[in-house]
């Protein structure tokens, strides 16, 4: 008797313990299941997206590197001058009061000038197009820019008419022509050139000097200042002396 009551209570205990654990792996099971339709559901939100052409399509059109300034509200042209085979344009910044100088090596503005439409006879009719930062081309046209005899852009003047000399310029730009040695006013220099410059100014001819002169002294009346003078005259009489 005492041998079947065992028998029984230890078989009641054994189906408890079946149940149990056959509910905790069914409980179990289940949780896996779950978190992995979770993972498949809401993967796509914590993974990184892969990188294509595509996605750099915006910046392509619209680089913050190639983006412009809006030149046409305070940006005028002054004058145009053609120095031993080069075109130089002359800007004016009506906001700044400063003037710049353009050609085709860029500028420390990242400006490059990259066409001359008009007459260059002609002051009023030209139009120089500009590239900033090798981006967009903007157009811009002369303007007669009234300045003040000593402005603070580098020694403007207000002889108007474009960057034209007055009749002193003129018999200053011809004693440059003779007599090189004696400077002119304009050239960037405080007194005579330096050596280097006179061995250069004695390899090309009086009638090239004083053009060279004439055409400083243009962009001096059109507000650039004297580093940047002193440099285009230094880069037209290299090209002038490799000339001849």
């Amino acid at each position: 008797m005492f041998s079947q009551m065992l028998f029984r209570s230890c078989c009641r205990f054994s189906v408890k313990v079946a149940l149990l654990l056959a509910s905790w792996g069914m409980a179990v099971a289940a949780e896996s299941a779950f978190s992995e339709d979770e993972v498949g559901a809401h993967s796509g939100d914590f993974l990184p997206r892969p990188i294509d052409a595509e996605s750099f399509t915006d910046l392509k059109g619209v680089s913050p590197f190639r983006r412009s300034i809006d030149f046409s509200d305070s940006i005028v042209l002054t004058g145009m001058a053609r120095i031993e085979g080069n075109v130089y344009a002359t800007l004016f910044d009506s906001e700044s009061t400063l003037s710049y100088v353009v050609s085709e090596n860029t500028n420390t503005e990242g400006w490059q000038l990259v066409g001359v439409r008009g007459d260059e006879t002609d002051l009023e009719s030209l139009t120089a197009k500009i590239q900033v930062n090798g981006g967009e081309v903007v157009s811009i046209r002369y303007a007669k820019v009234e300045r003040q005899s000593a402005s603070g852009s580098g020694g403007g003047s207000s002889r108007g008419g474009g960057g034209s000399l007055s009749q002193e310029q003129i018999d200053d730009a011809r004693r440059a022509g003779r007599n090189p040695a004696e400077g002119f006013r304009g050239d960037g220099y405080r007194g005579s050139p330096p050596p280097e410059v006179m061995e250069k100014l004695n390899k090309i001819s009086a009638q090239q000097r004083e053009e060279l002169a004439r055409r400083v002294m243009e962009m001096r009346n059109n507000g650039v200042n004297s580093d940047e003078r002193r440099r285009i005259y230094s880069e037209a009489l290299d090209r002038a002396a490799r000339g001849r």
